[in-house]
């Protein structure tokens, strides 16, 4: 029985792709019936180990055969594989397949080094048929001694041939494919594949670390301009287990150099005070969690978001996902700032930063007056600032650590006022004096 996982879509960056050679990874198809010409398809769609393949010398997978089911006319086939292509447009591939026989059926295939249009394919006779309906078959291609390289299924060698070669050019792929059909509505799968590997060039194995999405045709296939009908779904949570074909949870677009998303490995990621946000996401997502709200502490005091610090790092809007992370809002203390003048406008009143600077001033800083008063030059003028923050500047830069009430005062200058009365005072004195000195004196005669 197949295992179909349906899990919510999950977020997925776009990346570029990995570094491959100059030859597309999806320039070879299988060759099943006639070859490709005007009016049929190849579709092509799985993964490809993320990474240059320069070295590599053979690719396996586990895939979980899928029966019965078969493509809806003859000529075509439904296939599932491991691939890799070779120097000089030379290329071995090895997986199973369902034509219009009722059972699955084992089959390897090569193109000769130069003769990129030209295949010779094996398949498997009746009792070499790759069932029953949900086991999990290893397939596999290597080099086998010198430049000979051997197809597998369950490490059982089923052919070999000479490609002139030891290494590939790109990583190995693993695809699910219609082959040499005219419709656009085959029914591919889903099948599930697993542990995608590759061998390096002193013949170690090593499980896919990273995988990227792989489609979309196979070569001299016609590409119908629409949106391509089939698609790769990466377990959320399990590395290098994959599902493709049909009916998946995401649909792949065509996309010109035939890679996708990032497929695997996953990450879990917890974002505090958002639980829908908890789960798994794959490699090089971008998680974008909401702004919180400022959380009120009284009139004059509040907190306010920052941003998300993943794993303590730097506060940010947006989050990529490159490890397993702890997604934590940051806030910042904020102050409320009074400034206020019974004359004149003020600036400066509103919140600020813990630590932050307050620009406050009054403008404008003489104020004449209204009444008779003004043609003796009497005026209302700007004196300093008072209550939490004194200085005789305007404008002034106040630090801010806690709330604030700022207001400025003012003084009277009396202008010609003062000396006026003053002088007014010292005529009278000395008019006074005179008239006392002019008067009799009460025992003088007279």
């Amino acid at each position: 029985m197949i295992v179909t996982v349906l899990m919510p879509s999950v977020p997925v960056a776009s990346a570029n792709p990995p570094n491959v050679a100059s030859s597309s990874v999806i320039s070879h198809q299988a060759a099943f019936g006639p070859q490709a010409f005007s009016g049929k398809y190849w579709f092509q769609v799985g993964a490809i180990i993320d990474g240059a393949g320069y070295g590599a010398t053979g690719g396996s997978v586990e895939i979980r055969v899928l029966s019965p089911q078969k493509p809806p006319e003859r000529g075509a086939a439904l296939a599932y594989w491991i691939g890799i292509n070779l120097p000089n447009d030379a290329f071995i591939q090895a997986g199973y397949d369902l034509g219009q026989d009722p059972y699955p059926n084992w089959f390897w295939e090569y193109y000769p080094p130069g003769t990129a249009s030209s295949a010779s394919v094996w398949f498997g006779k009746e009792g070499d048929s790759v069932g029953p309906n949900g086991t999990w078959i290893k397939f596999s291609v290597a080099v086998s001694s010198g430049t000979t390289w051997s197809a597998y299924v369950d490490d059982r060698a089923v052919g070999s041939v000479d490609l002139h070669t030891t290494w590939a050019t790109d990583m190995p792929y693993a695809m699910a494919e219609v082959a040499g059909t005219t419709r656009l509505d085959n029914v591919l799968g889903p099948v599930e594949f697993r542990n995608l590997s590759y061998r390096d060039s002193n013949g170690l194995w090593h499980l896919a670390s990273s995988a990227r999405e792989l489609c979309c045709y196979g070569a001299g296939s016609s590409q119908p301009y629409t949106y391509f009908p089939y698609s790769v779904f990466s377990i959320p949570g399990q590395n290098n287990h994959w599902l493709a074909g049909s009916n998946l949870p995401s649909q792949t677009n065509v996309s010109p150099f035939g890679f996708g998303r990032s497929l695997w490995p996953w990450y879990y990621v917890t974002v505090e005070g958002r639980p829908s946000l908890n789960g798994w996401y794959g490699s090089g997502s971008i998680i974008y969690p909401p702004t919180p709200a400022p959380i009120q502490i009284n009139q004059n005091q509040r907190q306010v978001f920052q941003g998300w610090s993943a794993n303590h790092g730097i506060p940010q809007s947006q989050i990529e996902v490159s490890q397993d992370l702890t997604i934590k809002p940051v806030y910042v203390d904020q102050y409320y700032v009074t400034v206020t003048s019974p004359y004149g406008q003020v600036t400066g009143s509103r919140w600020y930063n813990s630590g932050s600077r307050a620009e406050i001033s009054v403008n404008p800083t003489v104020i004449p007056r209204t009444d008779i008063l003004s043609s003796l030059g009497v005026r209302t003028v700007f004196n300093g600032w008072t209550g939490d923050y004194s200085s005789t500047q305007n404008p002034a830069s106040v630090m801010v650590t806690r709330p604030m009430s700022i207001e400025a005062s003012w003084t009277t200058d009396y202008g010609l006022l003062l000396p006026l009365i003053l002088l007014l005072c010292g005529i009278a004195i000395v008019i006074l004096i005179k008239c006392e000195r002019e008067k009799p004196h009460p025992f003088m005669g007279g």
